[in-house]
Protein backbone atom coordinates (compact mmCIF):
# COMPACT_ATOMS: atom_id res chain seq x y z
CA UNK A 1 0.00 0.00 0.00
CA UNK A 2 1.64 3.46 -1.27
CA UNK A 3 -0.95 5.43 1.56
CA UNK A 4 -1.44 3.16 4.43
CA UNK A 5 -1.94 5.20 7.20
CA UNK A 6 -4.61 7.95 5.10
CA UNK A 7 -8.38 6.09 5.78
CA UNK A 8 -11.50 6.66 3.52
CA UNK A 9 -12.37 10.58 3.08
CA UNK A 10 -15.58 10.18 5.40
CA UNK A 11 -18.15 13.09 5.66
CA UNK A 12 -17.76 14.78 9.18
CA UNK A 13 -20.04 17.70 8.51
CA UNK A 14 -19.37 21.22 8.29
CA UNK A 15 -18.10 21.92 11.79
CA UNK A 16 -14.99 19.29 11.13
CA UNK A 17 -11.71 20.09 11.71
CA UNK A 18 -10.46 16.85 10.34
CA UNK A 19 -8.99 18.39 6.86
CA UNK A 20 -9.17 15.20 5.26
CA UNK A 21 -13.25 14.70 5.83
CA UNK A 22 -15.91 15.87 3.90
CA UNK A 23 -17.81 18.85 5.15
CA UNK A 24 -20.78 19.32 2.96
CA UNK A 25 -20.48 15.88 0.97
CA UNK A 26 -22.50 12.87 2.05
CA UNK A 27 -22.87 10.44 -0.29
CA UNK A 28 -25.75 8.42 0.53
CA UNK A 29 -27.53 11.92 1.19
CA UNK A 30 -30.64 12.46 -1.37
CA UNK A 31 -30.60 15.33 -3.90
CA UNK A 32 -33.46 16.05 -6.11
CA UNK A 33 -33.69 12.20 -6.71
CA UNK A 34 -29.98 11.40 -6.64
CA UNK A 35 -27.42 10.41 -3.78
CA UNK A 36 -24.56 13.32 -3.69
CA UNK A 37 -22.34 9.94 -5.04
CA UNK A 38 -24.92 9.76 -8.19
CA UNK A 39 -24.78 13.29 -8.86
CA UNK A 40 -20.82 14.03 -8.25
CA UNK A 41 -18.33 11.48 -9.23
CA UNK A 42 -14.58 11.96 -8.58
CA UNK A 43 -11.99 11.85 -10.79
CA UNK A 44 -8.17 12.54 -11.39
CA UNK A 45 -6.05 14.55 -13.72
CA UNK A 46 -3.99 11.28 -14.83
CA UNK A 47 -0.83 13.06 -15.86
CA UNK A 48 -0.82 16.06 -13.04
CA UNK A 49 -1.49 13.43 -10.10
CA UNK A 50 0.32 10.22 -10.69
CA UNK A 51 3.02 11.11 -13.84
CA UNK A 52 3.85 15.02 -13.44
CA UNK A 53 7.11 15.61 -11.23
CA UNK A 54 6.33 19.17 -10.57
CA UNK A 55 8.52 20.67 -12.85
CA UNK A 56 8.09 23.86 -14.65
CA UNK A 57 8.49 25.39 -18.23
CA UNK A 58 11.51 27.55 -16.65
CA UNK A 59 13.77 24.20 -16.50
CA UNK A 60 13.02 23.45 -12.74
CA UNK A 61 13.41 19.59 -12.42
CA UNK A 62 10.60 18.63 -10.45
CA UNK A 63 10.20 18.90 -6.77
CA UNK A 64 7.78 15.80 -6.29
CA UNK A 65 8.87 12.36 -5.42
CA UNK A 66 6.34 9.93 -5.53
CA UNK A 67 5.96 7.03 -3.21
CA UNK A 68 4.87 4.76 -6.28
CA UNK A 69 7.92 5.86 -8.85
CA UNK A 70 11.10 3.17 -9.12
CA UNK A 71 13.67 4.28 -12.22
CA UNK A 72 15.18 0.85 -11.56
CA UNK A 73 11.98 -0.52 -12.79
CA UNK A 74 11.02 -1.47 -16.26
CA UNK A 75 8.29 0.99 -18.11
CA UNK A 76 6.14 -2.10 -18.09
CA UNK A 77 6.80 -2.41 -14.25
CA UNK A 78 6.06 1.10 -13.40
CA UNK A 79 2.79 1.69 -15.52
CA UNK A 80 1.82 -1.55 -13.60
CA UNK A 81 2.73 -0.05 -10.26
CA UNK A 82 1.15 3.49 -10.92
CA UNK A 83 -1.84 1.79 -11.46
CA UNK A 84 -2.02 0.22 -8.26
CA UNK A 85 -0.93 3.26 -6.31
CA UNK A 86 -3.97 5.06 -8.76
CA UNK A 87 -6.54 2.17 -7.62
CA UNK A 88 -5.66 2.77 -4.05
CA UNK A 89 -6.45 6.62 -4.09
Amino acid sequence: AFFPDIDKVRYEGPSSRNPLAFKQYAEDEVVAGRTMKEWLRFSIAYWHTWRGNGGDIFGLDGTINRPWEDRALSEMDMALRRGDGNAEV
